[in-house]
């Protein structure tokens, strides 16, 4: 299950971010976190329900939260280098 959520990330980090650097910041964070909140309640339904051939499109939500974990983490970085400043 896990490489289902590591996958994503390791093939698309970098043009991840470059999307999130085009992006403004709010617009860019509410949509990760949407995308986090329906995937995580798609999985949690889909264990829950069992609906017959379950398990693939687990994978596909499982990809999706680890998707929006990884750019939520990125889009945080950029606002505590925005907003920390020389503080460090």
């Amino acid at each position: 299950m896990y490489f289902f959520t590591f996958l994503p990330i390791f093939l698309f980090n970098i043009p991840l971010g470059t999307i999130l650097d085009r992006r403004p910041i709010a617009q860019s964070l509410m949509t990760l976190m949407i995308m986090s909140f329906v995937s995580q309640v798609g999985m949690t339904l889909l264990v829950q329900y069992r609906i017959s051939g379950y398990l693939p499109l687990l994978y596909v939500m499982r990809a999706f939260f680890g998707l929006a974990g990884e750019g939520a983490f990125t889009v945080l970085a950029v606002l505590v280098t925005l907003y920390a400043g020389d503080n460090f």
